[in-house]
């Protein structure tokens, strides 16, 4: 493996390797590599995505007598010096036998100010592996992330673990570690003896994922939260299918009649599309079609809209976010009228 050598003990890695192995076992081979007839791994230069890239080649690389591994590297330009850590990151890479890109992620200033530092980067990650062409990664989110996650999200009046496969700005994001936990990670490198870069910004409580794992991870039991969530995750994946279906089968009708721009500059849905659903299906339609006219709903308001379809009693309107952080003046809120939902949106622009 490049300049390295494997140590005959390695139990870490071990751990890592097998994670890496089952997914390549479960996944279509050809449909993984994809056009390139490679697999690309995200790397940051953090434990987790130099030890995914290590059990990566490993088990299906190049000297596994599997294909090429292209570990690809952003500059997000958000710290002073970015652009030559990202330069050595790729050094790594290829000393591994990897080979390495280095992209640049376009991170809008707008959008940190509406979403914040941790969003924008994200995006912008995304966005520039869809522009180089890499249309599916794999990343090295851990059991650890994964009960993160699941905190952070139940924090905010909703469960939203991650998922072995989601799609993030037209990426197809794969995560084959996430029964695997960070200290097998980091001892997965150390045992290798890959350096690793630790990011500033993993340690700086500015950023509520960081205030999480200091204060209120030490106190919770990682494993079984983060089975949890894997099974929440299995749930609502189902869920969403059966979601789909219903939208699906109303698209062209909300598209045409039941989400279309009126007088004043709302939007409106038909009520009957959802009667006799379930809510979890109901909570689901109405998340999306929400996103669909320009909303970026929190857990809170997405009940509450709920309510007003399932349990109607004459209530009042219902504030929701608005997907560009409320620039420019205008409202949002969403009223029940008759058989419809209106999403009142005077004062934007509708284009």
């Amino acid at each position: 493996m490049g300049v390295w050598e494997l140590p005959r003990r390695s139990p870490c890695l071990l751990t890592v390797r097998r994670a890496v192995r089952a997914w390549w076992e479960g996944a279509d081979a050809a449909g993984v590599a994809g056009g390139r007839g490679s697999v690309a791994v995200g790397v940051s230069g953090g434990a987790d995505s130099l030890a995914l890239l290590l059990g990566v080649l490993a088990e299906v690389g190049p000297d596994a007598g599997g294909v090429p591994v292209d570990a690809v590297v952003v500059d997000h330009g958000l710290q002073p010096g970015s652009g030559g850590v990202a330069r050595r990151v790729a050094g790594v890479c290829e000393q591994l036998g990897a080979r390495a890109v280095v992209l640049r992620a376009v991170i809008d200033d707008a959008a940190v100010a509406r979403v914040g530092v941790e969003a924008a980067a994200r995006a912008g990650r995304f966005g520039a592996f869809a522009d180089a062409g890499f249309g599916r990664v794999l990343v090295g989110h851990t059991a650890d992330d994964q009960a993160e996650t699941f905190v952070l999200s139940a924090s905010r009046g909703f469960c939203s673990p991650m998922r072995p496969v989601s799609v993030v700005g037209g990426v197809e994001v794969v995560r084959p570690l996430l029964s695997v936990r960070r200290s097998d990670t980091r001892g997965a490198c150390v045992e290798v003896g890959v350096p690793v870069w630790e990011d500033p910004h993993n340690s700086d409580e500015r950023f509520e994922r960081v205030r999480v794992r200091r204060r209120v991870m030490p106190f919770v039991e990682v494993g079984a939260v983060a089975l949890a969530a894997d099974d929440v995750a299995e749930d609502a994946a189902l869920l969403d299918e059966l979601a789909d279906a219903v939208f699906d089968a109303v698209v062209c009708d909300v598209l045409r009649d039941d989400v279309a721009v009126v007088a004043g500059g709302a939007a409106s849905l038909s009520v009957k599309v959802l009667e006799g659903q379930p809510v979890p299906i109901v909570r689901r339609v109405v998340a999306r079609w929400l996103r669909l006219v320009g909303a970026n709903p929190t857990g809170g308001s997405i009940r509450a809209v709920v309510q007003l379809i399932v349990a109607w009693s004459g209530q009042g309107a219902v504030a929701v976010r608005r997907a560009d952080g409320g620039v420019g003046g205008g409202r949002l809120e969403v009223r029940r009228r008759g058989g419809k939902l209106e999403v009142d949106r005077t004062g934007l622009n509708l284009g």
